[in-house]
């Protein structure tokens, strides 16, 4: 058994504790965004926001460093993580008429984010770390 899968020894570890908080507000924020599982680019955004919570010089080379890192985490290939993570943001839209608005209200004091579009992945991805900066009890 390693440390980390004794109980009690985890809980003890800031590392795991601060990932396990990471992941715990990107499922809150996915979730309040009106981005739900049954997508596998649901699972490849919670891993994107998590990853760049914990070290946001991820967010500086999406393409080389972030979505490389996804598709070995899943076994699969970048184009497919980013159609993925592409097609649950339109998706979202699609099974939630409100997301749109859902949207407006979280990310309305963001520069990059123009009102009532889409955003793209990686301003998704940035928008959601920074919020987490704000306010990570969201």
């Amino acid at each position: 058994m390693t440390p980390d899968t004794l109980p009690g020894i985890a809980e003890q570890n800031p590392a795991a504790i601060a990932k396990r908080k990471a992941e715990q507000y990107a499922d809150r924020i996915l979730y309040r965004l009106g981005i739900l599982p049954g997508f596998r680019g649901h699972k490849y955004l919670l891993y994107a926001i998590t990853i760049c919570i914990l070290d946001p010089s991820n967010l500086e080379l999406l393409t080389k460093t972030l979505y490389p890192s996804i598709a070995h985490q899943y076994a699969t290939t970048v184009p497919c993580v980013e159609r993925s993570m592409r097609y649950v943001l339109s998706q979202s839209l699609v099974v939630h008429p409100d997301t749109i608005t859902r949207w407006n209200e979280a990310f309305a004091s963001f520069l990059v984010y123009k009102k009532d579009t889409k955003p793209t992945i990686g301003a998704f991805i940035t928008m959601s770390t920074m919020l987490y900066n704000k306010d990570p009890e969201i």
